[in-house]
């Protein structure tokens, strides 16, 4: 029916901008999670930690194809879960089980 069409829809639309909000998040230049560390950072280890920004796209690659992102994305998605579950909105989680 269109009503499960659209619920199936807003599913997907949420756990894609879930994953790409998550994914951003990683410390890695150039995503913005690098920003968020370097502003919590001494001045001088953020100095050191900026001269690694020309390696990130590759230090990304290598995470992505090395599949280390698992260990990242394994407990932010155990986390919504838990959050869903306390906001009695345990159905949104079991959309993807």
């Amino acid at each position: 029916s269109f009503r499960d069409s659209l619920t199936d829809f807003f599913n997907i639309f949420f756990w894609i901008n879930f994953t790409l909000a998550i994914l951003n998040l990683i410390p890695i230049f150039p995503l913005d999670g690098s920003w968020i560390l370097k502003a919590f950072l001494p001045p001088s280890v953020a100095y050191s930690y900026s001269r690694l920004e020309r390696y990130g796209a590759v230090l990304l690659l290598l995470a992505f194809f090395l599949g280390w992102l698992k260990y990242y994305f394994m407990p932010a998605t155990w986390a919504l879960f838990s959050l869903l579950d306390i906001a009695g909105l345990h159905h949104l989680a079991g959309y993807l089980s």
